[in-house]
């Protein structure tokens, strides 16, 4: 009987306790009621855009790009406003336009085109026309110097290697000699081997690496070049 009685005495506390704390949250003086769910939203803006929209992303710098059948073109979130339409770039598929490595460009691909542009101003930084280029082999970007490196194959004549500017888009040089022989010119099964050589190198990617602002060191197939940066 005494267990009994003391056995209550030590579970009234425990409940009287459980109790009050469960009711102390129900008094809370400040305690708000769950807001009510919204009905609807309105539309901020409405943009019409020319055909069908294919695609559209956000870049990591915040233009809005809208690929159509007649464009591919940037929208300022915000407003709704167009800022650029590249009419070349219309019909792109969404794996057609991705980021440069190592930059915030973005870059369109179609078969012998390439276009490297700033997604929100639309500035072309380099366009594989210029240069009558049907192959991009290397491109890299030197965030030390704000340039790009391409190197490229034309249809026509030897490949070539040149520097852009990243802000502007400005060529700062041309280099078609790149790939040259630095040994005397060999005759025979040597001068075939040289001439395979500089095939080789002129389809292999570049290995770049930049020494400073002012220096960037090329390895290629057949040795180490430097070029100002």
């Amino acid at each position: 009987m005494k267990r009994t009685i003391l056995a209550n005495a030590l579970l009234v506390p425990v409940s009287v306790l459980l109790s009050s704390g469960i009711s102390f949250a129900q008094r809370q003086p400040n305690a708000q009621a769950a807001a009510p769910a919204p009905s609807g939203a309105t539309a901020a803006w409405t943009l019409k855009v020319k055909g069908d929209i294919r695609w559209q992303q956000v870049t990591p710098m915040g233009a809005l790009l809208v690929s159509t059948d007649a464009a591919l073109a940037a929208v300022d979130i915000e407003g709704g406003q167009v800022t650029w339409e590249k009419p070349e770039l219309g019909g792109l598929s969404a794996d057609s336009v991705h980021m440069v490595e190592g930059s915030l460009l973005m870059e369109a691909t179609r078969p012998g085109l390439l276009v490297i542009f700033d997604p929100v101003s639309g500035t072309v930084v380099f366009d594989s026309r210029r240069l009558n280029l049907t192959q991009i082999v290397t491109r890299r970007v030197l965030p030390q110097s704000g340039t790009l490196l391409i190197h490229g194959r034309r249809g026509d004549g030897p490949s070539i290697v040149a520097l852009y500017d990243l802000a502007t888009g400005e060529q700062r040089w041309a280099n078609e000699t790149l790939f040259d022989q630095t040994e005397p010119k060999k005759r025979g099964f040597g001068g075939l081997m040289q001439g395979l050589q500089r095939t080789a190198s002129e389809g292999s990617a570049l290995q770049v690496l930049q020494a400073g602002p002012d220096m960037i060191v090329v390895h290629t197939l057949m040795g180490l070049r430097a070029l100002d940066a």
